[in-house]
């Protein structure tokens, strides 16, 4: 029981590390895309001309790609983290279906220990009850 307890804190603290490192990882693309968008920001408000047109034509263009890019990373990351977590729980399921084997496997055993001990006590008894009769 106890080895399987350790196996589900460290499945769990893993599973933790991981979200905490997905997470981080959106907020660093995130970031990265409002600088960027703020530096083309910047580069239209300095020339108000057909080049700041084209500037903004291109910020709209990185915009859609980042947040594509963001959402594939975002979708692919979520699918990864779920893979884990199934791949976890099948092994923490696999784990516990042993473990109640092993139990019941147990109980009967002991079940049938002291059905045994239960029928030896009733023949040693009936040996000294036939013995005080003799």
């Amino acid at each position: 029981m106890n080895y399987r307890a350790a196996l589900e804190r460290k499945n769990e603290l893993e599973l933790r590390d991981m979200e905490s490192k997905h997470n981080d990882d959106i907020q660093r693309l995130q970031e990265t895309y409002t600088q960027q968008s703020e530096n083309m920001q910047r580069a239209y408000e300095v020339k108000i001309s057909e080049e700041a047109d084209l500037l903004e034509d291109k910020l709209h263009r990185l915009q859609i790609a980042n947040e594509s890019k963001l959402e594939a990373q975002k979708l692919a990351g979520d699918e990864e983290l779920n893979k884990l977590k199934n791949s976890q729980q099948s092994r923490i399921d696999e784990y516990r279906k042993n473990s109640e084997l092993q139990l019941e496997t147990l109980h009967k055993q002991m079940r049938e220990t002291s059905e045994q001990i239960h029928e030896q006590a009733k023949k040693t008894a009936r040996r000294e009850k036939e013995g005080k009769t003799v």
